[in-house]
C-alpha cells in the first residue's frame, strides 16, 4: 500500500525540503524520525511530491511511502516525535498517484510602485509558455500556468498560482519580474520575449520566506486526523499570517 501524507511546517527552519547531507531539511527530518519510531527501516526514506527551497513554507506539501501500517497509527507515531512538523492528513492507493496540480501563495507587502501594472502583469504569465528565463539555470521549461490571481489586502499582495507543475525558482522569479514592471525598470514587451524565449532579462529571484506551498492535489480523497499539539494546530491556521508578519518585522528591522 501506497501512503500519502500531506504535511505542514515553517520553511524558515529547514534548508529547503529535498534531503541533504549533513543539513537540516524536512525530509531529512521526516526520515530520521520515522526510522527512530520503527515506521521505516534505515534503507527507506521519505520522498515528497513537491521540492521547496530554504525558507519556502507549506500547508500542502505530500510524501509517499509504501507501508503495511495504518494510516492513523503511522501519523500519529510521527506526530509524536516531531517538533516543528505536522503530518495532518492522509490517502491511500494501490498505485504511485500524477500530480494533478499544485498551488502556491507568495505574500508581498506593496511597495511604491504601479498597483494596477503589477495587477496586469500577472496576465503576462497565464497559459503555455517557454518559462526558460525564469527558471535557475535557465532549464528548458514549456509549461502552462492555470491561473495567477492577485488578491490586495491591507498592506500587502497575496498571488495565487495554480499549474501542474513548477521549476526550481519560478514563481520567484516571476513575481520579481511583476515588481520591476509596476516600478517601471521592465518593459512588457520585454517580458513577453522572454517568456517566447527569445530574450534573457536576467530575472532575479523574490524573496524565498515570502512562499508558501499551499496544496498537491492528487485527484484521491485525504482524510484529516484530529491535531492534538495545539502550536503545531496554530502554525497551520495561521501560516500565511505569519509569513507576512514575518516579512513586516523585517521591514521595520530594516528601516532602522
Amino acid at each position: 500500500m501506497y501512503l500519502y501524507v500531506k504535511v505542514a511546517y515553517i520553511g524558515l527552519h529547514y534548508h529547503g525540503s529535498q534531503i541533504q547531507k549533513n543539513t537540516k531539511t524536512v525530509e531529512g527530518m521526516l526520515t530520521e524520525k520515522a526510522r527512530e519510531v520503527k515506521l521505516l527501516n534505515n534503507n527507506e526514506r521519505i520522498r515528497f511530491y513537491s521540492r521547496t527551497d530554504k525558507g519556502v513554507s507549506s500547508t500542502g506539501n505530500i510524501f509517499i511511502v509504501k507501508t503495511d501500517i495504518k494510516p492513523e497509527i503511522f501519523l500519529r507515531r510521527l506526530n509524536k516525535v516531531l517538533k516543528d512538523i505536522i503530518c495532518y492528513s492522509y490517502a491511500t492507493s494501490e498505485k504511485k498517484e500524477q500530480v494533478v496540480s499544485k498551488k502556491y501563495s507568495y505574500y508581498l507587502p506593496k511597495g511604491e510602485y504601479d498597483t494596477h501594472k503589477f495587477i496586469e502583469s500577472a496576465n503576462f504569465f497565464v497559459g503555455n509558455h517557454d518559462f526558460t528565463y525564469f527558471v535557475k539555470g535557465h532549464k528548458h521549461f514549456q509549461s502552462t500556468i492555470n491561473a495567477i490571481k492577485v488578491k490586495e489586502y491591507k498592506g500587502h499582495f497575496n498571488i495565487i498560482f495554480k499549474a501542474k507543475k513548477f521549476e526550481w525558482g519560478m514563481i520567484r522569479k516571476i513575481v520579481k519580474a511583476m515588481q520591476d514592471y509596476a516600478e517601471g525598470k521592465l518593459a512588457k514587451n520585454d517580458i513577453l520575449l522572454a517568456l517566447e524565449g527569445k530574450k534573457d532579462i536576467q530575472a532575479s529571484l523574490a524573496e524565498g520566506e515570502n512562499l508558501l506551498l499551499e496544496d498537491i492535489n492528487l485527484g484521491i480523497k485525504f482524510y484529516n486526523i484530529p491535531i492534538k499539539n495545539e502550536y503545531l494546530k496554530e502554525c497551520i491556521n495561521n501560516a500565511k499570517r505569519d509569513l507576512f508578519i514575518l516579512q513586516e518585522i523585517k521591514n521595520k528591522t530594516n528601516s532602522q
